[in-house]
């Protein structure tokens, strides 16, 4: 009976303070996910008040503030989560899924290794990673991020079949066919799964039947799939059964007509069944498109050497080397973003702002919401003594990348040439924020402290600006 007593008389006892934490955390988590933003920030704004220190309040918080379009407050949460948790692993994430949104794909896989590196048995980190590398085309990097996250989550089937493809893309069809024959064994009505067991299997002969039994279920569960018809048709082809093939490649083509391979195999298909008008229509094509292909990749090795030539010169010569490159591929290809941002920045750094107010508004035109090319025009308008036009322009920079500490720094500088240091200061303490261990942060901090006669707090971010650089 005394046992009864006891636990009647816990069921009714007031929850405590934690518990009632607890439970309203829990309430705005549901409330953000469900997107009852305004709910969520009232009931976060709350705990906040009681619970300052908390991470997780301020990891909620920051979600929420995402959610609610405010990304530069929401990158001030996350920040003070890992400040106060440096072992916040779902902050790092957050802050990597933004820096991805933005277009900053290396910040944001160094926020996902961040994630890793704090916690190790967290899944999420892993796949964020991988997702990133896919983009960036480093195969073994996802291959390996993404092992180690199916070692966690082993029944992810999406996973496994983006682990089966970058294992054919990094040319081990061994790893490939094992990986994609445990998708399509776990999901038999996987059609992506099917697809890439298939593309790995055409690579074998001895594996050809095998091979066109899961294109042709690929292709069936996705028509608009024109590299599983193409690979039909190549199969057919070199087994003789030129119809099948012929018809194959044709759906092929009505999808995608593009395709110099698939040009060049139904020039074979119609030689051998004797149609040679077809056949040499079908070839100019294919060597039209190899050769276009041939130069758009050659092209785009020489953006690619041109962007890392850009980000490492520091001479005058090299300096006029970069912008004689950038000149020349500008061009070839005059829209091109890579190409228009390095041609801005030269003009930046040769202090040329016309010319390069020129080549942003091109950039804005073709890209209105390109962080950088905001960013760089408003640069531009500041060093072309136009300060109050680049406001507008520094503020859009940032709320497309808000975790960009120059966009708050060329802020501040804004702010300071129309006279206003206490808005400066402002953006000088969010640039510090995200990158504390700037020295150049610390001495635009002092100029607005100065100009405001807060002379103990100048002679601070004076002695850490000194610091910052004898450390360096």
């Amino acid at each position: 009976m005394l046992a009864i007593v006891v636990l009647s008389h816990a069921a009714t006892a007031p929850p405590s303070w934690a518990e009632q934490g607890d439970r309203q955390l829990g309430a705005a988590r549901r409330a953000v996910l469900d997107g009852r933003v305004e709910e969520a920030l009232e009931l976060l704004a709350r705990l906040l008040s009681e619970r300052p220190e908390s991470g997780e309040v301020l990891l909620w918080m920051g979600h929420a503030l995402r959610r609610s379009g405010d990304p530069r407050a929401a990158a001030q949460q996350y920040l003070q989560a890992i400040r106060l948790d440096p072992e916040n692993a779902g902050a790092f994430v957050a802050l990597g899924d933004m820096q991805s949104d933005a277009g900053d794909l290396p910040s944001a896989l160094d926020y996902y290794d961040r994630a890793i590196a704090v916690a190790p048995d967290f899944p999420l980190g892993y796949r964020k990673a991988a997702g990133i590398e896919v983009q960036m085309v480093l195969h073994r990097n996802a291959i390996e991020h993404l092992n180690q996250y199916l070692e966690m989550r082993p029944g992810d089937i999406v996973a496994m079949s983006l682990l089966g493809m970058e294992q054919y893309l990094d040319e081990d069809l061994d790893a490939a066919v094992a990986t994609m024959e445990r998708v399509v064994e776990l999901d038999p009505d996987h059609v992506r799964g099917h697809f890439g067991l298939g593309m790995a299997l055409a690579d074998r002969p001895d594996e050809y039947a095998r091979a066109l039994v899961h294109l042709e279920t690929a292709a069936a569960g996705d028509p608009g799939n024109a590299m599983a018809l193409y690979l039909i048709g190549r199969i057919r082809a070199s087994q003789g059964e030129l119809e099948p093939a012929l018809e194959a490649l044709q759906a092929s083509l009505a999808i995608d007509s593009e395709q110099p391979d698939a040009h060049y195999r139904i020039a074979l298909v119609y030689a051998r069944l004797r149609d040679q008008e077809a056949a040499r229509v079908h070839q100019a094509r294919f060597q039209e498109l190899a050769h276009a292909r041939d130069s758009e990749e050659e092209l785009y090795r020489r953006i690619g050497l041109l962007r890392e030539a850009a980000s490492v010169a520091i001479t005058s010569a090299d300096l006029a080397a970069v912008r004689a490159v950038a000149e020349e591929l500008a061009q070839l290809v005059p829209d091109d973003l890579d190409v228009l941002m390095v041609q801005a920045r030269m003009a930046l750094a040769g202090d040329e702002p016309s010319t390069g107010l020129h080549t942003t508004d091109r950039a804005l035109q073709l890209y209105p919401d390109q962080w950088e090319a905001h960013y760089l025009h408003g640069l531009l308008l500041h060093r072309a003594d136009r300060s109050d036009e680049a406001l507008g322009f520094l503020e859009r920079a940032i709320e497309l990348n808000s975790m960009h500490d120059p966009g708050y720094a060329a802020l501040g500088n804004a702010f300071m040439a129309l006279l206003d240091p206490a808005a400066a200061l402002a953006a000088y303490q969010s640039a510090v924020t995200l990158q504390p261990t700037t020295p150049a942060h610390y001495l635009n901090l002092a100029t607005a402290y100065g100009a405001l006669g807060r002379s103990e707090l100048e002679a601070r971010a004076l002695a850490t600006h000194r610091r910052l650089l004898a450390e360096q």
